[in-house]
């Protein structure tokens, strides 16, 4: 490459850089300007960062709460199903300890009354 080209891309350059410069300190001035702040302007940003705070606060405890309600009413539900399913067997269950009590009780009795026949008929046949 040339002398020349290497010699104006670097003057284009430094020109940027003094353009740059001249930006910046303007910015610098101008932000200075601004930096003073007016306290009832401050007050008033406070006051609307507080509201819409306590408003955010309200609707996650609103969302929290309904979250809660929604879970305790889905673990209701399933108890009352879980429920309905331990009652139906304890029924059937009830059901068939009834029929093998009264199966029980007639061999039983009928066992007993056997017993008895024998026992009478052994005590006749002895005397």
């Amino acid at each position: 490459m040339p002398k020349d080209f290497y010699i104006k891309k670097v003057t284009e350059l430094m020109a940027d850089n003094e353009r740059l410069k001249a930006k910046v300190t303007q910015l610098e001035k101008s932000s200075e300007v601004t930096r003073s702040y007016n306290e009832s302007e401050l007050k008033a940003w406070y006051s609307k960062i507080d509201e819409v705070y306590l408003s955010v606060m309200k609707t996650q405890e609103y969302v929290i709460t309904n979250r809660s309600k929604i879970k305790s009413m889905n673990f209701r539900e399933k108890l009352k199903k879980e429920n309905i399913a331990y009652n139906t067997l304890l029924e059937r269950n009830s059901f068939k300890s009834e029929e093998v009590s009264a199966f029980r009780n007639n061999n039983v009795q009928f066992n007993t009354k056997t017993l008895s026949r024998r026992i009478d008929n052994n005590s006749y046949e002895n005397h």
